[in-house]
């Protein structure tokens, strides 16, 4: 049986977390970087196969609530909330995401999702 590939939406404006993402993840893991939220609504509409997305709340002002309420309609796969304030997480958990993690530990959780998932 084939290991399906998986491809992440990694929605978050901060450099450094975008940078520890895409050094942490595996060879076989496409990564999809959106630092805005213009860039990442552009990006969910047209990047194919995203089996994953990891949404911070707050993109250099601009609240990703209502992203979030958009990609659930029409997006099963898992979507986290990846910022470091917990009123935001549960804002976006409520919006639609499956889950929280502290943005710090957004490289390492990452890596345990895939691994649980293969």
């Amino acid at each position: 049986m084939e290991k399906t590939k998986k491809k992440i939406l990694v929605i978050e404006d901060y450099t450094l977390i975008q940078t520890l993402i895409k050094v942490a993840l595996p060879s076989d893991v496409e990564l999809v970087q959106a630092f805005t939220l213009k860039e990442a609504e552009e990006k969910f509409d047209t990047e194919k196969g995203i089996t994953h997305i990891f949404v911070d709340f707050n993109l250099h002002g601009e609240n990703t609530k209502l992203l979030v309420i958009e990609m659930r309609k029409i997006f099963s796969g898992p979507i986290i909330a990846i910022s470091s304030v917990d009123d935001s997480n549960k804002i976006l958990k409520e919006a639609g995401c499956n889950y929280s993690i502290n943005k710090g530990d957004t490289a390492i959780h990452i890596l345990d999702l895939l691994e649980k998932e293969t």
